[in-house]
């Protein structure tokens, strides 16, 4: 029911903060959005129509870390070292991001990458070759900037406090409060 017309417009208990969420969505197409601009994959499919839009909710995806405040648990750190092992970047990966980039420009919609920002010195550890995998993301990634012509803004590159985060590499609601004042300067 919730993907239905009907269904996205059901507000369940919103809490002290749902009113503020309508209002603020009304107001920001960015805040509106948040939801797609995390699958913009999933966004790209409703619109060529293969399958309906994402599932809308009045505060958006993943709001479990909203209030999270940094934790490096072993259930996370051992999830992240399986996802990142074996590390590569190109291939596969980057044929994805190019389609993903290129098909977006063919709809007329201007592309704006964001190097997520992580706790660096948890995240890198996570990786087999540490340090040597994240320079090889950065060498690949500029390459690809450079060569695609597409806009990137670099949070990764600023300072991001752990209290902005839930885990290593999930912002909380603070630090998405910050990222998302980032995209939209970078989209001005």
């Amino acid at each position: 029911m919730r993907t239905s017309q009907a269904g996205r417009r059901l507000r369940p208990d919103d809490g002290l903060l749902g009113p503020v969420d309508r209002v603020a969505s009304n107001l920001s197409a960015l805040v509106r959005t948040r939801t797609e601009l995390r699958q913009p994959g999933r966004v790209l499919d409703a619109i060529r129509g293969v399958r309906e839009g994402p599932d809308i909710t009045p505060r958006g995806r993943d709001v479990l870390y909203r209030d999270r405040t940094f934790e490096a648990n072993a259930e996370h750190v051992a999830q992240e070292r399986a996802a990142l092992r074996p590390f590569a970047v190109g291939g596969a990966q980057l044929d994805a991001l190019d389609r993903l980039v290129r098909d977006t420009r063919a709809l007329g919609i201007e592309v704006l990458l964001v190097d997520m920002p992580m706790v660096e010195d948890v995240y890198v550890g996570f990786h087999e070759r540490g340090e040597a995998d994240m320079a090889r993301y950065d060498e690949v990634l500029d390459r690809y900037v450079a060569a695609s012509g597409v806009e990137i803004v670099r949070a990764r590159d600023l300072e991001w406090d752990r209290s902005l985060f839930a885990d290593s590499n999930h912002l909380n609601g603070a630090g998405a409060a910050r990222l998302t004042a980032l995209v939209a300067e970078a989209l001005r």
